[in-house]
């Protein structure tokens, strides 16, 4: 009986994000991910760039959140070699993955745990690092996901403007997901910091929340204080 319950919740929240948020914009950029490696740069010409940035090695007690964004990461954005084979880069949101060496040929042979272990252990903290140094935010916990409109190693000042970020601090480890899909379609749209498009991410995850909350016990009891604190984890400027 639980599981039905549960299953019925998580339905009813996928349900809710794909027609308010991804149906709900006229245009958008289709997410793909790949790595970017160290010593190497992002390529030009793509509609968006999004980062996947850690600031510090997570301790045990993160290490779930950590684990649970990297799944996230793995299993709902498309790899962009496949998508550039159908759309131009132009309409593509590029979403990086910072590491010290070419994962490709390592996480083949991987099961999927041990692709989520190599890649923590494997990521470049040190390229995050000075990443998130170009944002006026003291960014010292996340991890992070920053949208921008063109790369950041060009980036030469402190962002002030037309930048999304999302803080998943405080965010608990069984709702990341939901919070990875949301994301992922308020920086796809074409105008991600259009103060409208804010204003129905912001209530769509709020009610995304609250929906999760009556089906996860843990979630529940801290949701008041996430209610509150909602703003401080979505950033636009």
């Amino acid at each position: 009986m639980k599981k039905n319950k549960f299953a019925s919740v998580v339905v009813a929240i996928v349900i809710s994000i794909v027609f308010q948020l991804w149906f709900g914009c006229s245009s958008s950029y289709k997410p793909g991910r790949t790595y970017l490696v160290s010593g190497q740069y992002e390529e030009e010409n793509f509609g968006l760039y999004s980062y996947i940035l850690f600031s510090q090695k997570p301790d045990k007690e993160d290490s779930a959140r950590y684990a649970e964004l990297i799944s996230g990461y793995l299993n709902k954005i498309p790899e962009l070699n496949q998508l550039t084979n159908y759309l131009n880069d132009s309409s593509i949101n590029v979403v990086y993955f910072p590491v010290l060496e070419d994962p490709l040929s390592q996480l083949d042979s991987l099961a999927f745990k041990e692709q989520i272990d190599w890649l923590m252990s494997n990521y470049d903290y040190a390229r995050a690092s000075a990443y998130l140094n170009k944002f006026e935010d003291d960014l010292f916990e996340g991890p992070y996901i920053v949208s921008y409109y063109k790369p950041l190693s060009i980036v030469d000042s402190v962002l002030t403007e037309k930048y999304l970020l999302q803080d998943f601090s405080q965010v608990h480890p069984k709702v990341i997901s939901l919070w990875v899909d949301a994301f992922i379609r308020q920086s796809s749209q074409t105008e991600y910091w259009n103060e409208a498009h804010l204003r129905t991410f912001s209530n769509t995850l709020r009610n995304t929340i609250a929906i999760a909350a009556e089906g996860l016990q843990e979630v529940g009891k801290s949701f008041s204080w996430w209610e509150e604190s909602l703003k401080g984890w979505i950033v636009l400027k």
